[in-house]
């Protein structure tokens, strides 16, 4: 699981390809000035004659010189296929519903008496609400980052059920009290957000806390690891977004008693996760 998610990680990030370009922008050419007009030639009124009655002549006005106005000079302006990217640094809370069902152990090795066989099984529990706190960077058409920590809270583990290569059923269910588990994980991501949506890859590191945990083989106990996550997300508004998370928390374990012991190699836990975000 964890080579698919780093896959399509990969994969998602060698098919962006974003830039900016510059086109320039002609000014519009310039209207021929207009030619001004010469002003009129008055010609003279002949004199006016000794015996007839007279009536005084208007001289025209010259009419005003029109100025012709420069025409502007060619400019060019900078044009960008994308918004400008914005860099602000956002704070977040994300209640989500993780719809995790079971710690898978492929790899079980089972010494009994000096002899070692292998199995593999699971740890069921069911589904569990969560929360987590994150701070992050995502400008617009731009890479981005966040970081945050995520708490699950208790789930109910049931027991160990599985079976070894001889066919014998390993484990068993828990004894009372009834067994929990709670994960606190702190993680880090890469993103790249589009107009609204955006998508997330990244690493985790998980402190789990299992509460009993005692069958008929022993007492177990369950250690973090290093797992790996990818999201994607849409905004909704400037404060609110949706996001489906997929989640692998790597985890080691081992159960141990007198005469036998348990140890569990690839142990994890895969966790789907509804989140609602909101920021600040």
């Amino acid at each position: 699981m964890k080579i698919t998610l780093a896959f399509l990680s990969l994969i998602f990030i060698g098919t962006l390809a974003f830039g900016e370009e510059q086109r320039p922008i002609a000014s519009p050419e310039p209207s021929p000035a207009p030619t001004p007009l010469a002003s009129p030639i008055v010609l003279p009124s002949p004199a006016p004659s000794p015996t007839a009655s007279t009536t005084p002549m208007t001289t025209p006005m010259p009419m005003a010189t029109v100025i012709p106005t420069p025409s502007p000079e060619p400019q060019w302006e900078k044009f960008n296929f994308h918004e400008t990217k914005e860099h602000r640094l956002r704070f977040a809370v994300s209640p989500y519903y993780g719809l995790g069902t079971s710690l898978q152990a492929d790899n079980i090795s089972e010494s009994t008496n000096g002899n070692q066989y292998w199995a593999s099984g699971n740890f069921p529990t069911n589904m569990a609400p969560g929360i987590a706190l994150e701070v992050y960077d995502s400008p617009e058409n731009s890479f981005g980052w966040s970081a945050g920590g995520s708490y699950d809270f208790r789930r109910i583990v049931t027991g160990l059920n599985a079976e070894d290569n001889l066919g014998n059923q390993v484990g068993g269910p828990f004894n009372s009290p009834q067994t929990g588990i709670t994960f606190l994980t702190i993680y880090a991501n890469g993103l790249y957000r589009f107009h609204t949506t955006y998508f997330e890859f990244g690493a985790n590191y998980t402190f789990p806390n299992l509460q009993g945990g005692i069958n008929n083989i022993g007492n177990t106990s369950i250690s973090g690891g290093v797992g790996v996550q990818v999201a994607a997300g849409v905004n909704l508004s400037d404060t609110f977004a949706l996001e489906f998370w997929l989640q692998e928390l790597s985890l080691n374990g081992n159960t141990n008693t007198s005469t036998s012991s348990l140890i569990y190699y690839n142990l994890y836990f895969f966790n789907p996760q509804l989140r609602l975000r909101i920021s600040f």
